[in-house]
């Protein structure tokens, strides 16, 4: 789950999932606070966290999609 203020990423939370736990905590320490306060077009530049990369592209491309689908509706405002 992704939280936006004026373009800007202000939280990051991880739903329910079913990956494998010893992963998803390097996610949720590693990969997820880099986005905090990260603005939207800079989004594409967060690394991925070493040892943990299949988990790391899914939740980079959900991030990307939270970001495309807050422009995308934000525009049609």
């Amino acid at each position: 789950k992704v939280t936006f203020n004026k373009e800007v990423i202000v939280k990051e939370e991880a739903l329910p999932n079913k990956e494998t736990p010893s992963f998803f905590d390097r996610i949720t320490k590693d990969l997820l606070p880099k986005y905090e306060l990260l603005k939207i077009s800079e989004q594409d530049k967060v690394d991925a966290v070493s040892g943990a990369t299949m988990s790391s592209r899914a939740v980079k491309a959900n991030v990307k999609a939270a970001c495309d689908y807050y422009k995308a509706n934000k525009a049609k405002k």
